[in-house]
């Protein structure tokens, strides 16, 4: 009984130590869960006071940005009005130098009549000792004290393209009387006016072409019976100032709108001065520089002629140098021709070629093409004027190439070559037509209306269009200028080049006149033109 009774206190003592055990070992692990919990309070605590400081430093740097930004703002409105002061002062430049190149083409002038007075003067002094001769003064002088002397006249009579070669015979009168006086001067104001007449006769035509310019034949003009393509420029350097000609080219680069200095490359050629370092962006081809056209009357339309060269082939530079562009970076532009182009850029390119030499290849396409365009439509008359309209239409009705060849070749001659070198360009743009989608077809349809000018414009005060009948009139109209175009479209490749690209053995030119001048038309007797 004992035994048992010590048996079971042993196992109840044994049971007693192993509880006791267990809640050791779960005190101590209670004491170790309050630990991590307390070292995670202290990292929360640390995360939300590194959250609460980096969000102080994103406010600050905030406001930091939007400082930066305010200043960033002013400064763009500083460099703005100083880009505007800098245009002002660009443009009184451009002035300024205008106005020295002005002076200084005077000063040349004044200091060849100071010569031809001095030699005057030089002549008089030696014949003093003859002057007295019977009783009688006599002198074969041409300058008079309180008389201008005729060759300051005959200078202040010539024009730059005639100055040298034009110039009337000095004449010698043989006594001082008034009277041989006037009559000397008589002649020489008649044979200015014989002269002037006969100019006028040899390269006048009418604007609206009411009666048509005789049928010229071309000669080797300012290509020297060279290809376009083949004209490059012939440049030599210039050092001194005094020696240029004075003409609104010779003070500006022509192909950057900088001023020129002193020293400077000169194309015989066409007169194209340029920095030494613009010579790499010279245009091609080489194309004789024309003046812009100025009118005392803003409302009316400049002449083609008035953007042409004075020798064949007489076509506009500026319908040269877009052409060229096109054919050489963007015929096979999708569209061409048919996609305007922006009115503001094609606006910039018109001041551009007033001034200096563009870089159409920094253009698109669409705004070269656009000029083209917008250049025609802004001439005087159109490629085919209005007179020609009726004459053209009757050969495209009858089929007759051969009358179509004749009013084509009748045309003056800045129409006629024009029409020649923008026909072979369209062929070439037709020739792309699987990648520029612009076959002879959609090329008349674009060009037609801008190109042929129809007779309604000379027709339109007798015989008003009643308004009804007005929209169906002009798309008959419409129709036909594009028929016509189509028709010249078809022509061949070789007969459009062969205006302008001058060949000795060529058919159309076996009207030559022997002994006529490189570069000069020969006027040929016509029948009479083509009437319905």
């Amino acid at each position: 009984m004992d035994l048992n009774n010590h048996t079971l206190l042993m196992v109840d003592t044994f049971n007693t130590l192993e509880i006791w055990q267990k809640l050791g070992t779960h005190q101590r692990a209670q004491l170790g869960n309050i630990q991590h919990v307390n070292d995670l309070l202290d990292l929360m605590d640390y995360i939300h006071e590194e959250w609460r400081r980096s969000a102080n430093e994103t406010s600050r740097l905030t406001n930091v940005n939007d400082k930066l930004n305010r200043q960033l703002g002013n400064y763009k409105i500083e460099l703005e009005k100083v880009k505007g002061q800098n245009d002002i002062l660009a443009s009184k430049l451009v002035f300024a130098n205008a106005k020295i190149g002005s002076l200084e083409g005077e000063l040349l002038q004044y200091k060849q009549r100071f010569k031809i007075a001095r030699d005057e003067f030089k002549n008089a002094a030696l014949d003093i000792p003859n002057v007295v001769r019977n009783g009688k003064r006599s002198s074969s002088l041409g300058f008079l004290p309180g008389k201008r002397s005729k060759q300051l006249n005959d200078l202040d009579n010539l024009s730059e393209d005639d100055e040298y070669e034009n110039a009337p015979p000095i004449l010698h009168n043989r006594s001082i009387s008034d009277t041989h006086i006037m009559a000397g001067e008589k002649e020489a104001d008649q044979l200015n006016t014989q002269q002037s007449l006969e100019k006028c006769t040899a390269t006048t035509t009418s604007t609206m072409d009411i009666c048509r310019s005789p049928m010229v034949v071309y000669f080797p003009g300012w290509t020297k019976g060279r290809t376009l393509e083949q004209c490059s420029h012939n440049f030599v350097s210039i050092n001194n100032l005094l020696s240029v000609v004075s003409t609104p080219f010779s003070y500006h680069c022509s192909i950057c709108p900088r001023s020129l200095g002193i020293k400077r490359l000169k194309c015989k050629d066409c007169n194209m001065q340029i920095h030494e370092n613009c010579k790499k962006d010279a245009p091609l081809p080489c194309v004789p520089m024309v003046k812009t056209p100025q009118s005392n009357n803003p409302k009316q339309r400049p002449r083609l002629a008035d953007f042409c060269p004075d020798s064949q082939p007489r076509i506009p530079k500026e319908i040269l140098r877009c052409v060229f562009a096109i054919e050489r970076m963007y015929i096979n532009n999708v569209g061409l021709y048919r996609v305007p182009g922006c009115d503001r850029e094609v606006k910039e390119l018109k001041e551009k070629f007033r001034k200096y030499e563009p870089k159409l290849e920094q253009l698109d396409s669409e705004t070269v093409t656009t000029f083209i365009k917008k250049f025609l439509r802004d001439l005087r008359e159109p490629l085919i004027p209005f007179s020609s309209f009726k004459e053209f239409y009757t050969a495209v009705s009858n089929k007759n190439n051969d009358q179509l060849r004749y009013a084509i070749e009748t045309l003056p001659l800045p129409n006629r070559d024009t029409l020649a070198f923008l026909c072979a360009h369209w062929q070439k743009v037709a020739m792309h037509s699987s990648e520029n989608q612009m076959p002879l077809e959609n090329l008349a349809k674009v060009l037609g209306p801008t190109v042929v000018g129809t007779d309604s414009k000379l027709n339109h005060l007798q015989q008003p269009i009643v308004d009804s009948h007005c929209h169906s009139y002009h798309y008959l109209e419409a129709s036909k200028q594009v028929e016509i175009l189509y028709a010249l479209l078809l022509l061949d490749h070789s007969y459009w080049t062969s205006f302008y690209n001058w060949q000795p053995n060529n058919p159309s030119m076996n009207n030559q006149v022997e002994g006529t001048p490189r570069g000069m038309a020969t006027t040929i007797k016509r029948r009479a033109p083509i009437i319905n």
